[in-house]
């Protein structure tokens, strides 16, 4: 988590010094640092950023690798077609030869 120093003492003098009523000028103090409080638990670290680096490093290579997969179905995919197509032109190469039409 974040930290960042914030002076409300410092905050709430200053408001009073300009003339704003001491109880406003707290109110102020405590809403600002409880605003301040709440942004920071969202800040991302620089933990926090290496972390998704690394994560997106690996899914970045599951990605290539299901790639790679794909393009060996394809190739797959390719062979086996033409194994069908020969074997259906074989197929009626024989069936012309045994059997009068």
């Amino acid at each position: 988590m974040a930290v960042i120093a914030f002076d409300t003492l410092k905050f709430a003098n200053t408001l009073k010094q300009a003339g704003v009523a001491p109880a406003h000028a707290e109110a102020e103090e405590h809403a600002l640092a409880d605003v301040l409080s709440l942004s920071l638990n969202e800040v991302a670290t620089k933990a926090d950023a290496e972390a998704h680096k690394t994560e997106l490093h690996h899914v970045k290579t599951e990605v290539q690798a299901v790639k790679e997969d794909v393009q060996v179905i394809k190739q797959d995919g390719h062979i086996l077609k033409s194994r069908c197509t020969h074997f259906k032109k074989m197929m009626y190469r024989y069936l012309k030869m045994t059997c009068k039409f």
